[in-house]
């Protein structure tokens, strides 16, 4: 957690003795956004992903890159891949895996990589990559182990890729499913920063899972991970095709023209928590129907089925190549 001033600090206890008592749920009335509790928070996400900024040294080139109109490989490649070697090496690694090699040889080098899938598949491999050792932490409250919410993120974003291939998306259309589901629970670490370790379990605050998540969060600490996703996002300079499906995927209703990339992300999601990547216990909040959720996409059961049997392998697959070269 990062140093605070002491009236930040008071502002934290206050928090986790209204967690501890469980007398804090619904208590801050309808004007949420105005609370000094959800400032608080709002600030601490910023902060935090100003912090992360640094570890993703890539991602800026490599976002301006992929954000350029579609075409051959570009000239300003070079600034795309001027990257410090280490990362360089994970990257190349989480690239020449099964899952993203699809296919023909592993790749020799960064720019061949680019060609190969183009900038925004680059650009994906470089989050997954970074990620790894960005979001390594356990985050109990949510039954994530030590790098269970990365497992979780690339489970999530492989399913909505192959959900999406299913329905036959265009391979730009895919990329920005791949990207949403990858970073769609990216303000989970800060909430759980803000509970602590010593928060009550998840399924107290879920009402033994009668209560979402998001009313979970918004009882405790009057804010919800999907709400901090857009001011993460805005901070690393990601395109903003991908934050209304990132946003709005427990309500893809609000996600407007892209509510079907929404949908697919929650499916996508629930999806990877019925196979329990990196949870350390079941999930504990009230969640949709998968089978409702398929059927509104019009995917058939055993569609869903082969999604969630490979979601396994090829996260593994994933996090093994990057491993082979972080330890």
């Amino acid at each position: 957690m990062p140093d605070h001033s002491d009236e930040a600090r008071r502002r934290q206890d206050r928090i986790r003795r209204r967690t501890s008592k469980l007398d804090g749920f619904f208590a801050f009335g309808p004007d949420r956004k105005a609370s000094s509790t959800a400032k608080y928070v709002r600030g601490e996400a910023e902060l935090r992903a100003s912090t992360l900024l640094g570890s993703l040294r890539a991602l800026p080139a490599i976002v301006a890159e992929a954000s350029k109109p579609a075409g051959p490989a570009t000239s300003g490649l070079e600034n795309a891949v001027d990257i410090e070697p280490h990362l360089a090496s994970l990257i190349l690694a989480a690239g020449g895996s099964g899952f993203f090699r699809r296919g023909g040889e592993r790749p020799s080098n960064l720019v061949t990589l680019i060609e190969r899938g183009g900038t925004m598949a680059f650009r994906n491999v470089a989050f997954v990559a970074t990620f790894h050792g960005v979001f390594a932490e356990a985050l109990p409250w949510y039954g994530y182990g030590p790098q269970g919410l990365w497992w979780h993120l690339v489970g999530t974003a492989v399913a909505a890729w192959k959900i999406g291939e299913a329905l036959d998306f265009n391979p730009i259309g895919r990329e920005v499913l791949f990207m949403a589901s990858l970073l769609h629970d990216i303000g989970k670490p800060t909430i759980q920063g803000m509970l602590g370790d010593d928060c009550p379990p998840m399924e107290t605050a879920s009402e033994g899972g009668r209560l979402t998540v998001l009313e979970a969060e918004v009882g405790i600490v009057n804010m919800t991970h999907a709400e901090l996703v857009p001011l993460m996002l805005d901070i690393w300079g990601v395109e903003h095709s991908v934050f209304p499906p990132a946003q709005h995927h427990h309500a893809p209703q609000r996600a407007g023209a892209q509510a079907v990339q929404a949908s697919i992300v929650q499916l996508a999601d629930i999806v990877a928590n019925a196979a329990e990547l990196g949870l350390e216990r079941s999930y504990g909040f009230s969640t949709p129907p998968l089978e409702r959720l398929a059927g509104k996409l019009n995917l058939s059961p055993p569609t869903i089925k082969a999604v969630k049997e490979e979601l396994g392998w090829a996260v593994a697959d994933i996090a093994t190549e990057i491993q082979n070269i972080d330890e």
